[in-house]
C-alpha cells in the first residue's frame, strides 16, 4: 500500500470514529535515527528516507498511522482544551482504534541506514593533545571565549589547533 492510500484510510477512519480528520501533508525527507516525526502545528508528517528505502511496507502501516494519530490526538485533546501528550492517552486510543499497538519506538535495524558523521578538532594544553567533538568545538567558538574547556590532569585552558578528519573518512 502506498502513503496516499494510507493516509486516506487513515482519514475515512477518523472520520467514522472521530467525526473529522485532520489534512496532513507527508515528506519523506527525514534523516537520522528517528523513523518519523509529526508536526501537529502546521500538520506535516515527516518519514526517514533511508528507513522508507529498507522497510516501506512497516513504515507505511505502523509509521505513518503512529504519526498521523500524534496529529489527530492533539487535535482533540485541542479541542476540549486539554494539554495533549504524545504519547498520552489520546494518543494510545487512537493507535488502538487503527489496530496498532501503540508503542513510542520503532525496531528498525538503523546500522543499515544510520551514519554519523562527527568531526573533531585537535586542542592542546600544557601535556598532551585533546579532541574535540564538533558540538563542544562549535560552543566554545560561538561563545566569544566565555565558554572554555579545561585540561582534567593540568587544568590548563585547551588551544584550537586544527580541524581533523570525520570519524568516517
Amino acid at each position: 500500500m502506498d502513503i496516499r492510500k494510507k493516509l486516506n484510510q487513515l482519514e475515512n477512519m477518523s472520520d467514522e470514529y472521530f467525526g473529522f480528520h485532520p489534512d496532513c501533508q507527508v515528506m519523506v525527507d527525514l534523516r537520522g535515527q528517528a523513523a518519523g516525526r509529526a508536526d501537529v502545528r502546521k500538520k506535516i508528517i515527516r518519514l526517514n528516507r533511508d528507513f522508507f528505502q529498507y522497510y516501506p511496507e512497516k513504515m507505511v502501516n505502523e509509521v505513518l498511522p503512529h504519526e498521523y494519530a500524534h496529529i489527530l490526538s492533539y487535535e482533540i485533546d485541542n479541542k476540549y482544551g486539554i494539554r495533549s501528550k504524545p504519547h498520552g492517552s489520546t494518543w494510545k486510543k487512537i493507535m488502538s482504534t487503527f489496530g496498532l499497538i501503540p508503542k513510542r519506538t520503532h525496531d528498525f535495524d538503523i546500522k543499515k541506514t544510520y551514519v554519523r558523521n562527527m568531526k573533531y578538532f585537535l586542542y592542546v594544553c600544557g601535556c598532551r593533545k585533546h579532541y574535540l567533538s564538533a558540538i563542544r568545538h562549535n560552543r566554545s567558538e560561538r561563545s566569544g571565549g566565555k565558554f572554555f574547556y579545561s585540561c582534567r590532569f593540568c587544568g590548563k585552558r585547551l588551544k584550537y589547533v586544527a580541524p581533523l578528519r570525520t570519524e568516517n573518512e
